[in-house]
């Protein structure tokens, strides 16, 4: 597998999907984008705002190629673009976004993370 710059991944995960670059990791799957990790790198105001919305539009549309798609539309940047590059050069598939997992389940994120 693959791991993308500025992931975080929480402890005692085992994974075997690929997970894109600046994205947070937690229950096996996409909770966000590494906020924290981001501002520290010096990355621009402007590349944390479209990697924000694509991890948004990941967590929203149900297949990976809407996703890229909606990707697509956004405000050009180097990361946004590292981003997309990582998604369609996967091989072993991306991590689900936890929203979905969840949605699967029947659990919300609030009652998982309280141990409900």
């Amino acid at each position: 597998m693959r791991v993308g710059r500025l992931t975080i991944i929480a402890g005692n995960e085992a994974l075997s999907h690929d997970i894109p670059p600046f994205s947070a990791v937690r229950y096996r799957g996409l909770k966000g984008y590494n906020a924290i990790g981001c501002k520290r790198s010096g990355m621009s105001r402007q590349s944390i705002a479209s990697i924000r919305a694509a991890y948004h539009a990941l967590h929203k549309e149900r297949t990976l190629p809407a996703a890229i798609e909606a990707m697509r539309q956004l405000h050009p940047s180097p990361e946004l673009d590292e981003l997309i590059t990582f998604l369609t050069t996967s091989k072993r598939g991306i991590l689900p976004s936890l929203r979905f997992l969840f949605l699967r389940h029947g659990a919300t994120e609030n009652e998982t993370e309280n141990g409900g």
